[in-house]
């Protein structure tokens, strides 16, 4: 399941619930794609704390260098909310190339094409 901007604008206490209540009850794996302020330090030690592997687990760091490097390359900046943004763009353009259809550019176009007409629960 992948999650975009899951806690863009929710408060602390409804934050702190999706965190600790239902992502780690939402399916074996669960991606969440977030800018660099809606999720903080708060929430990425209760998402450790269940267990979850936050940005890339044990090759986050070379991750991380790729993508700055990218941007770098680019002349983009390699400030936080770049590299979330450009982590964001690659996730995106990736997920459409692997779904075969390059034009997809939300993660619901992707889901759309998995249930193309989803049954209300």
């Amino acid at each position: 399941m992948a999650i975009d901007t899951p806690l863009g604008r929710l408060d602390s206490e409804h934050r702190h619930h999706l965190v600790e209540r239902y992502f780690p009850q939402a399916s074996h794996q669960v991606m969440l794609l977030s800018t660099d302020t809606e999720i903080r330090q708060a929430e990425v030690t209760q998402l450790r704390n269940t267990g979850a592997i936050v940005f890339g687990g044990p090759i986050a760091d070379p991750l991380l260098i790729a993508l700055t490097q990218r941007c770098h390359q680019d002349g983009l900046n390699t400030d936080p909310h770049t590299l979330a943004t450009q982590l964001r763009l690659h996730l995106h353009r990736g997920i459409g190339y692997l779904a075969g259809d390059p034009h997809l550019k939300r993660l619901q176009d992707l889901c759309h094409l998995a249930r193309p007409n989803p049954t209300p629960e």
